[in-house]
């Protein structure tokens, strides 16, 4: 069986970061993986603009550029934490 994760979650600021989460899935034997970001504070990142989560997002692009795996990143805010 081919198994993928559409939305996967990695945090190098406070657990466990990209290429680890990438490793371990992969040793399961994936053949995929989609990151998305956890919200802002799980990055140390406090949102005070839009323009704040420039921050989270390169978090997550930078994990993702180290990766060489066939992957897949996904970058949104979370609308109903953003506080706008």
């Amino acid at each position: 069986m081919r198994v993928t994760d559409n939305h996967a979650h990695a945090n190098p600021v406070k657990g466990l970061g990209f290429v680890e989460v990438a490793k371990r899935f992969k040793e399961a034997g994936s053949v995929a993986i989609v990151f998305a970001p956890l919200l802002s504070w799980h990055y140390s990142v406090s949102v005070t603009s839009s323009e704040s989560y420039s921050r989270v997002f390169e978090v997550v692009l930078r994990g993702f550029k180290r990766l060489r795996l066939r992957q897949g990143v996904s970058l949104a805010r979370s609308p109903p934490l953003s506080g706008s």
